[in-house]
């Protein structure tokens, strides 16, 4: 008698030690969503971006205009968002003052002073800290067509390209990623924003 009470009592918890291991198993780790074709002017290696953007569900993609500085703006700014959160970025921005930049990078956290490889064997000055990294040049513009917008000519003014991440490889392997980066990123606003070749 006693033996049939403890057999059907052990049969009665063996169903809920599985339900408990299965809801101790861990998930599956969830994928980061993919980047739309040419995200941000179509400056960046999509397979390269992709693999710091984090896990989630949604992905969005904002500009703030199209990759010019000379119609009637100074600034602009990409962004991808995972699920609503800022997971990279990408700005220019044009001053005529070097001591602008050189605020700017001040204001980071440790910055480390990097060289920027251009297609002509020269070299751009950078910058990377510990969630992204910036590069910056002279552009003088060449002539631009007459459709285009008026502006002012700012001969020799300075152009800041900047890139932030929510996940970066650490030390190394994130200044060699940063170093990457900014190199199509400068490479592209040479060529997008006309300027003179030295």
């Amino acid at each position: 008698m006693h033996g049939t009470r403890l057999t059907r009592t052990a049969l009665a918890i063996i169903p809920l030690i599985t339900i408990g291991l299965a809801s101790c198993t861990s998930p599956e780790t969830q994928a980061a969503p993919r980047l739309p074709k040419n995200f941000c002017w179509g400056a960046f290696d999509k397979a390269a971006v992709q693999k710091i953007l984090p896990s989630g569900n949604s992905i969005e993609v904002e500009k703030t205009g199209p990759f010019d500085l000379y119609s009637g703006r100074e600034s602009i700014t990409c962004s991808v968002y995972v699920d609503g959160n800022t997971s990279f970025q990408a700005t220019a921005n044009r001053t005529p003052f070097k001591a602008s930049v050189e605020d700017h990078i001040r204001a980071k956290d440790r910055p480390d002073s990097i060289s920027v490889p251009s297609e002509d064997g020269a070299a751009y000055e950078g910058w990377a800290w510990s969630k992204g990294g910036a590069s910056h040049f002279t552009c003088e513009q060449s002539e631009r067509s007459s459709d285009q917008e008026p502006y002012e000519v700012d001969g020799g003014a300075y152009i800041l390209l900047g890139v932030s991440a929510k996940r970066l490889p650490k030390e190394a392997a994130g200044r060699k990623f940063m170093t990457s980066i900014l190199r199509e990123y400068t490479q592209f606003a040479v060529q997008a924003l006309n300027c003179k070749r030295p």
